[in-house]
């Protein structure tokens, strides 16, 4: 298996990622080796929505797998992942990383998405680790077919729900504490903004 090496950032330079400097600022290092190391690193969660002809929001939400090392079966965003590091990292290729991990966690392509807007950068923190989030929302077509990754996720589980649903989720299920709100995520929210 090929290791993945992700966009780490010291500490005193994470003041920086808001203005844009990221390239300047990261650097590569492979992912066990940061998780070994507690280096701060980069990633993405994206929130999406869908609306109902009738204008109904739902929420993409995934629980994630029983097998997974970190969090099993806890709900969560509606994918996340790690940051690759690439030359010139910039906002740009943190999105279209933000966009593989839809498609490997959901199957849902880039092309399905017909908004997807960066919402903030969100320093979080657990007693393992600290990561810098790249935080995007996103709507995407009604119909969209779903394709659970069973690796990734519970297949039950991971689903749009109705606000309601989501709701009682994060009161009674295992969840993991999201860097934003994600039933006050809606089109106005969104603005007009394209892909």
């Amino acid at each position: 298996m090929e290791k993945e090496i992700v966009a780490c950032i010291k500490d005193i330079n994470i003041k920086y990622l808001k203005s844009g400097q990221i390239s300047k600022v990261v650097f590569p290092m492979e992912r066990q080796e940061a998780h070994k190391q507690k280096i701060i690193h980069l990633i993405t969660r994206f929130f999406i929505i869908s609306h109902s002809p009738k204008g109904d929001t739902r929420y993409l939400i995934q629980k994630r797998s029983k097998n997974k090392a970190e969090y099993p079966e806890y709900f969560t965003d509606s994918s996340s992942g790690h940051v690759i590091w690439k030359r010139n990292l910039d906002l740009r290729k943190i999105k279209e990383d933000a966009m593989r991990e839809l498609e490997e966690e959901f199957g849902i392509p880039s092309r399905a998405l017909q908004i997807i807007k960066f919402h903030e950068l969100k320093d979080e923190k657990d007693n393992k680790e600290t990561e810098i989030s790249y935080v995007f929302f996103g709507i995407v077509e009604y119909n969209t077919t779903l394709k659970p990754n069973p690796d990734e996720l519970d297949i039950e589980g991971s689903r749009f729900y109705e606000r309601a649903e989501l709701e009682n989720i994060l009161k009674t299920e295992k969840s993991i504490e999201y860097p934003v709100e994600p039933t006050r995520i809606n089109k106005e929210s969104l603005g007009t903004l394209e892909k």
